[in-house]
């Protein structure tokens, strides 16, 4: 009877020791319907929701911190924060490494009706509007969509600009455009023939490759579960177009998940004949 109570209670060390690392992980507040604060105060959204998913999985616990993706960068080296959710850029500081990509986000090109498009050359010299709040904005600046910018606080605030007729054209996440459409819908429109996605995952300093390991895992984890999509439902419902869902390394683990079920199978199957013949 003792040795089954210590065993018990070797079980419930263990277990508080594998659950016992806790990181800091800094959010953008004012990011909806992906990183926000709700009316009571709490962190909440769609990587909200998905960050608690991965760190479950990962067996990590979170404490979720406000501020700017920004300041990111800095915060991870200073060791202020150790993990940050956003978008990842094509080059990142020396310091920096990143994760597999949770997702990608669907950007859009947005142009006045009264202002005839005919093709990408012509807009290269033209003024765009981008949102500096957004660290999409480096990604978008280094693969050289304008030369002439137009910073502003939110993608919001880049539609009434360009509504109100500063600069040629804006490019917005598609999701941010169809949230705040009807209100443009009479003068702003979307240059369809020009696709345009982000990857967005997880930032940490370089010295925290188990941090971006263990995430890593959780990434793979609940996207081959099903919960990825069950999480994409709740907050866009059926909506297509707007991230893409998919990725080639959740296709790679259901193909190894599938193969090695099917393997288990054959094995089960020849050890029952055998059975069957003795």
């Amino acid at each position: 009877m003792k040795s089954s109570a210590l065993f018990f209670l070797l079980l419930i060390s263990i277990s508080s020791i594998i659950f016992s690392e806790e990181i800091d992980v800094l959010f953008n507040s004012d990011y909806y319907p992906f990183e926000f604060v709700n009316d009571k105060g709490d962190p909440d959204g769609f990587t909200i929701d998905l960050i608690y998913a991965i760190a479950r999985e990962a067996a990590i616990n979170i404490n979720l911190i406000k501020g700017n993706w920004q300041l990111s960068d800095d915060a991870l080296y200073s060791g202020n924060i150790d993990l940050v959710p956003r978008y990842l850029p094509e080059k990142t500081a020396e310091h920096i490494i990143t994760s597999d990509s949770l997702f990608s986000v669907y950007f859009s090109f947005i142009q006045k009706k009264a202002v005839s498009y005919k093709n990408f050359n012509s807009l290269r010299n033209r003024t765009v509007i981008l949102s500096s709040g957004d660290s999409s904005e480096e990604y978008l600046i280094s693969r050289e969509y304008s030369a002439q910018e137009i910073l502003t606080k939110s993608w919001m605030d880049s539609l009434n600009a360009l509504n109100n007729d500063y600069g040629d054209y804006s490019i917005v996440s598609t999701i941010h455009y169809k949230l705040y459409s009807d209100e443009f819908k009479n003068r702003l429109h979307i240059i369809n023939d020009l696709n345009l996605s982000v990857p967005f995952g997880f930032t940490a300093a370089k010295w925290d490759k188990n941090i971006i390991n263990n995430v890593n895992n959780g990434i793979s984890i609940i996207k081959v579960s099903g919960e990825f999509d069950s999480i994409y439902r709740k907050w866009f419902g059926n909506e297509e177009n707007l991230i893409i869902k998919r990725s080639k390394s959740r296709d790679r683990i259901s193909i190894y998940i599938i193969t090695g079920s099917i393997l288990v199978l054959v094995i089960l199957f020849l050890i029952n004949k055998r059975k069957v013949k003795s």
